[in-house]
């Protein structure tokens, strides 16, 4: 299963997921990636970009993978040179995505709890162990 390979083979600096007006609703990080200029860049980038077809920008020494649903975007902060193809980071996170429309069906009323989010973006990662 492509989840499983992508947990083995890479390990990922930052995790968000925003709604469509750029708001990040749930974000982790292994270390502080996300602080000033970087996080306000991705949250203008949602906020003007959600329909674009760009799916990755690089950053320095890292690169940001983006995908997106209906109702989110998400976004993976990685080093540049994580060996894992960039494909399989964004199968991994449209996965990651549809998980998340599945189980909220009140994205629908654009609706967004926080917590439960949280939560299912938690049990996924978990589920890759």
């Amino acid at each position: 299963m492509i989840r499983k390979q992508i947990s083995n083979e890479f390990d990922p600096k930052a995790l968000t997921i925003f709604n469509k007006g750029g708001v990040p609703i749930t974000s982790c990080s292994a270390e502080n990636v996300l602080q000033g200029g970087l996080f306000s860049a991705l949250s203008h980038y949602v906020q003007e970009c959600f329909e674009t077809e760009l799916n990755q920008i690089k950053f320095g020494n890292q690169v940001i993978i983006f995908k997106r649903s209906k109702h989110l975007l998400g976004a993976i902060i990685m080093d540049n040179t994580d060996k894992i193809a960039a494909n399989n980071i964004e199968v991994g996170l449209k996965d990651l995505l549809e998980h998340l429309e599945a189980n909220c069906p009140e994205f629908e009323k654009e609706k967004f709890d926080e917590q439960k989010i949280e939560n299912l973006v938690e049990q996924y990662i978990t589920d890759l162990s």
